[in-house]
Formats: C-alpha cells, sequence, structure tokens
C-alpha cells in the first residue's frame, strides 16, 4: 500500500538525517558545506528510500525495480536534511538479494583492483559472498537467517547503544563491553559470535554445539565461571550479564537454540562460499 512505503521511506530517511547530523558534528562541519552524498543499502532498504515498491523482490524470478546507479540531487528524496541542491549518488545494485551495500564493500576493499583471487563475505540476513579479482568476479547470496542482526535470538538486538559487541572469558571472570558504553539492552552479532567462541575456546561448547553440563567443563575453570551454566527445558544456557547490570533488570542468557540459529547462519555462508569455489574451480 502506497501510505504504508511512505511510512518506511520516512523512517529510512529520518535515520539518514540522524547519522548526517552525528557526522557532521563529529567532522566539525555545516551541512551548507555538503555538496554530495554516496548511499549505498541493501536492494530493499534502497527502494524504499526511493519510494519504489520492493514487492517483486522476494518472489520468483526476483526482480529489482532498478539495478543501475542513480544521480539525483537531495530535493528528489523528501525530508533529506541537506541543501536540496546537494548531489546524491546511489550505488548499483546487483539483483534482488545482492545490494547496492556489496558494491559499496567491493570498493572499499579495493577488489575491484586485486590481481589475486580474494573473497569478500558480508554477514547478515542474506549473507552475500563476492569471489573474484579484478579480470572476473562472482557473486551469491545465502539465507542466513538474521541471528548475524541479532533477530532470533533470546537477548538480541541490533548493533546499536546498550548492545554488547564485545565478550572476553578467562578461567576466572567475564568481560564485555557495550556500544557506546551505554546500560547493557542485550547482544548484537558480533557480541554473539564472540561470546560463543570464547565458550568453545574454553571447552563450554562441544564440538557439536552442545553447551554442556556444569560437571562435564573443564576442572581448571572457576565456580564462579561454571555455575552460570545454568539447565533448563530446553537445554542449557550461559549466564552472560546479570540481571542487575541491565537496563531492563533481566539477565542476559545465551541459550541453546541460540548457537543453534547461529550454527545453521554459518552452515549457509559456508555452503555460499563452497557453491562459488565449485563454479570458479579453484580451492
Amino acid at each position: 500500500r502506497k501510505e504504508n512505503l511512505e511510512i518506511l521511506q520516512r523512517e529510512i530517511v529520518n535515520i539518514l538525517n540522524e547519522i548526517i547530523k552525528e557526522i557532521i558534528q563529529q567532522a566539525g562541519v555545516s551541512i551548507n558545506n555538503i555538496y554530495k552524498i554516496t548511499i549505498a543499502g541493501n536492494t530493499c532498504m534502497h527502494h524504499l528510500l526511493l519510494g519504489f515498491n520492493p514487492s517483486y523482490i522476494a518472489p520468483s524470478p526476483y526482480i529489482p525495480v532498478i539495478k543501475e546507479s542513480l544521480n539525483l540531487k537531495a530535493k528528489d528524496i523528501p525530508r533529506l536534511a541537506l541543501e536540496p541542491t546537494a548531489n546524491v549518488f546511489m550505488l548499483p545494485n546487483i539483483s534482488a538479494f545482492v545490494g547496492a551495500d556489496i558494491v559499496a564493500g567491493i570498493l572499499a576493499i579495493c577488489m575491484w583492483k586485486n590481481e589475486k583471487i580474494s573473497l569478500f563475505v558480508d554477514l547478515g540476513t542474506n549473507g552475500e559472498i563476492v569471489l573474484g579479482s579484478k579480470r572476473k568476479m562472482w557473486t551469491c547470496s545465502t539465507a542466513a537467517g538474521p541471528a548475524f542482526e541479532g533477530a532470533r535470538i533470546s537477548s538480541g538486538m541490533r548493533a546499536t547503544e546498550g548492545a554488547i559487541d564485545k565478550v572476553k572469558i578467562d578461567n576466572k571472570s567475564i568481560d564485555y563491553r557495550a556500544i557506546k558504553d551505554g546500560k547493557v539492552r542485550g547482544i548484537c552479532g558480533s557480541g554473539l559470535i564472540d561470546l560463543i567462541a570464547e565458550l568453545l575456546k574454553l571447552g563450554l561448547i562441544d564440538k557439536s554445539g552442545k553447551l554442556v553440563d556444569r560437571e562435564e567443563c573443564n576442572s581448571e575453570l572457576s565456580e564462579e565461571i561454571k555455575k552460570r551454566i545454568i539447565r533448563g527445558k530446553k537445554g542449557n544456557k550461559f549466564l552472560l550479564v546479570k540481571s542487575k547490570e541491565t537496563e531492563n533488570e533481566k539477565p542476559i542468557y545465551l541459550t541453546q537454540r541460540d548457537i543453534r540459529e547461529v550454527q545453521l547462519a554459518k552452515a549457509a555462508i559456508y555452503a555460499g562460499i563452497k557453491i562459488l569455489l565449485k563454479e570458479v574451480n579453484i580451492s
């Protein structure tokens, strides 16, 4: 519906305006001095920003309204907080599920001028993968699911203020960092990967991905760490943050299901990489 599309467009522009405001404040630059901006996003976000109906992206044959790059003026995007005559360059999309954000990544890492073949992986709901060099590139998108975005995770959230994005655990203590050092609200994708890696390293997660019982823990682990493993009806869970340390006074756990969600996402990414390697006939 047109009115719903307008609501989504407005929300995206509002976020862009917040980002622009934050950047110019940090740089000490006046908004009046910005004469060009480059925007990249996945194909769906790209369409929503421009007011295009993205409904044909999802069903087969997965056709975006537009794939080409666009040169616009700020006035062409309603409510964009730039001078009306400022140039807005929209990077091109590759396909319905490989968007302009991947093009931006290719440019950022200079993959487009590399002599040797390299691999670029974007971890997200659509796990986009690019393999190639300046001569040719192959790309695909995998249904990694929303785990890396913090969705379908018991205490998951986006990478915003209050999200745990870094975790360090040793035999005796746990250390974590929240974005902007705010009161802890949840855990985002990078924090989730960190946490699982740390627990795997300490033997609290076995090779199959199972969160072990306390009795199976390494004898060198302190009781402080062991007692954070809690047995539940749907498997064990690990207490990362106690309730008194969180914004909503609810504890933050890593559950067995959370681990399985990450395993599914990892498997999807791995499958995509293997398919591209086979297509290019390299190991």
